[in-house]
């Protein structure tokens, strides 16, 4: 299941997800088995997430590329805009 999420054959826009949004559908799932009086699946027998889940979703997050993050604009570079634009 977790696998078909991943490369998006499960995924709800058919593209490929990122390791969070496959989390967020093993969560629904066990959150749905809940609802119905179910056990967690995610868990084993003392009641932690079972360690091959936990290794796979790690494993999906170290393969997901580096979020892109954009550098704040140097508070010297604003100063310099608010004096040529008041003058």
């Amino acid at each position: 299941f977790s696998r078909r999420v991943r490369t998006g054959q499960l995924a709800a826009g058919h593209a490929a997800v990122k390791s969070r949004t496959v989390e967020d559908y093993l969560r629904s799932v066990a959150q749905t088995f809940l609802a119905m009086g179910q056990i967690d699946p995610r868990l084993n027998t003392s009641g932690n997430v079972d360690f091959r889940l936990q290794r796979m979703l790690a494993s999906y997050g170290k393969a997901d590329p580096p979020p892109n993050r954009v550098k704040p604009v140097p508070v010297s570079v604003l100063r310099r805009i608010f004096a040529v634009a008041s003058t």
